[in-house]
Parts: structure tokens; C-alpha cells; sequence
């Protein structure tokens, strides 16, 4: 929940400064409920998300098409199972 506050917050200060686009030149990381309300509100003020580095694209790209083809898609991750106990 305070992602997306976090990312309304982001966005109102980007039309207060009446900014064209939000940059992410130097993010390592973030959460996808921050990068889709992010991406939500962008589309609604037109104001583009701009510098995505390779480690978020690929979320970005995930919540592009969940909200073009109205599906909820997730990443594909490769999980080993393992039936070890650990004391």
C-alpha cells in the first residue's frame, strides 16, 4: 500500500514541477505495485517513464501487456524444489 502512495506522491510532484517525464537513471530496483500505479497515472497525465534500466524493464514489460490484454501476467522464474530440511 505505501508503494503506491509512494508513487502518487512521485507523480504529483512531477505536475506540480510540470515535468514531461520521470527518470530512472539510477534505479537498481523497485516493486511492481510502485511501477504500475507509476505506469497507470503516467498514462492518465502523459507524462513518460524515461533511463529504464535492464534490471526493471522486464517488469515494465509485464505490466504493459497485463494492462493492454486486461490479464494479470507475472515473471517466469526458475524454482528448484528441494525436499532438504534445514534444522
Amino acid at each position: 500500500m505505501a508503494t503506491r502512495d509512494i508513487a502518487r506522491f512521485v507523480m504529483q510532484t512531477a505536475e506540480n514541477q510540470k515535468y514531461e517525464a520521470i527518470s530512472f537513471q539510477d534505479a537498481v530496483s523497485c516493486s511492481r505495485s510502485f511501477l504500475d500505479e507509476l505506469y497507470v497515472i503516467s498514462q492518465k497525465n502523459h507524462i513518460r517513464l524515461v533511463d529504464m534500466p535492464d534490471t526493471i524493464l522486464p517488469l515494465l514489460d509485464i505490466i504493459e501487456r497485463s494492462h493492454k490484454s486486461q490479464k494479470v501476467f507475472a515473471p517466469r522464474i526458475k524454482v528448484r524444489v528441494s525436499d532438504t530440511t534445514f534444522a
